[in-house]
């Protein structure tokens, strides 16, 4: 184990690193139904330049 020297109490160990970037992209659906916006989304995250299976979201809250 590398010695100290920052005077830091902390040791950060990083197992796998991924890119910083990351998003998504798809299409979605916005609404209003008995006074509350609902969203709904279909995305395909990109981690690590790879897209991924995608994910479906809903959203019930304010509009942004």
């Amino acid at each position: 184990m590398p010695e100290d020297t920052s005077g830091s109490p902390f040791i950060i160990e990083l197992k796998d690193y991924l890119n910083p970037w990351l998003y998504s992209y798809g299409f979605g659906l916005r609404t209003m139904m008995l006074g509350y916006y609902m969203k709904f989304d279909l995305a395909w995250p990109v981690e690590n330049y790879k897209v991924r299976d995608p994910r479906v979201y809903v959203t019930l809250g304010f509009d942004f």
